[in-house]
């Protein structure tokens, strides 16, 4: 039975999904819009409802952006005849969530995107080196090559630290939810590939040397299905 808080979002016409799953499919920002405006609402307010008292609004919007690049990454795998497309999505999101819980129980301190690790390393409290200053240097030049919105985004999400919820930042920027987590989305890769040409390194990812499909594959923990 659908929880009273649930919103009621009705299940988008098949031929509307798989348009979506083309689209993400192809690597087109839209597929993601698209996935977010007919299913996002109705993941999150799940994910509040399932993690609501473990999980706080902060780790509830990491879980969320954390299934949008799964879903991203993963969209080759989507088997129609395995399951609907929204229900794929909330076995992402809800695995996103529970790998948040099981970071939290053994207590690894690190974070989930090269994002948040130069957030990190700018909040420092110790005087800053010539490489970290450097470093600092090309994340904000790199940053300022993004589209606005982008840019917008990123410079929040180092400033909290985190991931900031995406319903305050859209208010704030005069958007909606679902264009901040493609934003954000589209912004880390565009950072990522832009720090890299710089020559800065990210763990377990080698040094950009040719043209490629954006961004390498993060294999996210629930991507399959079957």
């Amino acid at each position: 039975m659908r929880d009273q808080d649930e919103p009621t979002t009705p299940a988008p016409d098949p031929d509307r999904d798989t348009l979506t799953v083309e689209l993400l499919r192809a690597g087109d920002p839209e597929g993601l819009q698209r996935l977010l405006q007919d299913h996002g609402s109705l993941v999150k307010c799940r994910l509040i409802k399932d993690f609501g008292k473990v999980l706080d609004g902060s780790e509830i919007e990491e879980a969320m952006s954390v299934m949008t690049v799964s879903i991203w990454h993963a969209a080759a795998r989507f088997d129609s005849q395995k399951g609907t497309l929204r229900a794929w999505a909330l076995v992402i999101a809800r695995n996103c969530a529970l790998r948040l819980l099981e970071v939290r129980r053994r207590t690894i301190l690190r974070s989930e995107s090269d994002l948040d690790l130069l957030a990190a390393k700018s909040t420092q409290r110790h005087p800053p080196t010539a490489e970290r200053l450097r470093l600092l240097a090309d994340l904000q030049t790199c940053i300022a090559q993004l589209p606005r919105l982008q840019q917008a985004v990123l410079r929040a999400d180092l400033e909290a630290g985190t991931a900031m919820p995406a319903g305050e930042l859209a208010a704030r920027l005069g958007t909606t939810p679902n264009s901040i987590y493609v934003s954000r989305l589209k912004g880390r890769q565009g950072l990522r590939i832009a720090m890299q040409a710089m020559g800065h390194s990210f763990p377990g990812m080698p040094p950009t040397t040719e043209t490629t499909k954006p961004d390498s594959p993060i294999l996210e923990p629930g991507t399959e299905q079957g």
